[in-house]
């Protein structure tokens, strides 16, 4: 994929992921489970994110990690 298709689906795609957030909170997230709720809107962007770094944080920044999740 050149640079320039890259930019265009990635331009393409926010605007689609970010709309279909509301459907989402109002039809497939728990109601009157903010913290459920939440897990399930941060679990899986956090394993992406994960995948993307290839790396687990270093002992030594873990505290920075639980510190900056809450």
């Amino acid at each position: 994929m050149t640079s320039r298709a890259a930019i265009l689906l990635s331009t393409s795609l926010a605007p689609v992921i970010w709309g279909s957030t509301y459907l989402v909170t109002t039809e497939f997230l728990p109601p009157n489970r903010p913290f459920t709720a939440a897990l399930i809107r941060v679990l899986p962007a956090g394993l992406l994110l994960l995948a993307w770094t290839r790396r687990m944080p270093k002992r030594d920044e873990w505290a920075t990690v639980v510190l900056l999740g809450f």
